[in-house]
């Protein structure tokens, strides 16, 4: 297991994403880093809207849902002592962080291809 020294971002996905590339995240993000999974499979990623491959993934091992896992039992007491104002606080900050990234465009696609999707049954 070894840290990535090249995480993505968020925006460097999205760029890619709306120039219609396809992503490759090589790493997944476990206890606050980006990190080389303990397998070597890869999860094709597709849009809904187009049914086409958008990105590839690293395929978690069992070693790394155990680092995860563990991750999350040592974080939980101090999320748990903290008072839920400030929890909600903090959750609208990341909703709001996710808002100013998103392109309403993305939405309109899926929106639109799950309409006509449920249309078309119905016709």
């Amino acid at each position: 297991m070894t840290t990535s020294t090249t995480a993505p971002t968020v925006d460097s996905m999205l760029a890619l994403l709306r120039e219609g590339q396809v992503v490759d995240a090589t790493a997944i993000y476990i206890d606050g880093q980006w990190t080389s999974s303990e397998g070597d499979g890869r999860i094709e990623v597709f849009s809904p809207s187009s049914e086409q491959v958008i990105a590839h993934v690293a395929e978690g091992a069992v070693g790394d849902v155990e680092r995860a896992v563990a991750a999350a039992r040592a974080a939980l007491p101090a999320w748990a002592a903290t008072p839920a104002s400030e929890r909600a606080d903090y959750l609208q900050r990341v909703s709001a962080l996710l808002l100013e990234r998103l392109d309403p465009t993305d939405l309109m696609d899926v929106e639109i291809d799950e309409a006509c999707g449920v249309i078309g049954g119905l016709l």
